[in-house]
């Protein structure tokens, strides 16, 4: 069954909402500038407090499975000390 985009979101969206380590979530990239088409990723972004990324990660991680299979996941370091960059496909 393929899943929308909207559907993606909004499953993400739901997952988190109740997740008190989850201060904001938004998304940026062609969502950010309506340039959505069908070779578009998705570039999501979340706030969540010092300490709990992993945790969240793996909680987005959960629900994109139940979607489609994560085949490949890649942690990137960045130069700030506070941001983390996984990448899921």
């Amino acid at each position: 069954m393929n899943k929308t985009r909207q559907q993606i979101i909004n499953a993400i969206d739901n997952e988190l909402k109740n997740n008190p380590f989850v201060f904001a979530f938004w998304l940026e990239g062609a969502d950010a500038h309506d340039r959505v088409d069908e070779f578009s990723d998705m570039d999501v972004w979340l706030d969540v407090q010092d300490g709990h990324e992993g945790m969240v990660f793996e909680q987005v991680k959960s629900v994109l499975s139940k979607i489609a299979p994560v085949d490949f996941e890649h942690e990137v370091k960045h130069p700030h000390p506070k941001f983390v960059k996984n990448f899921s496909t």
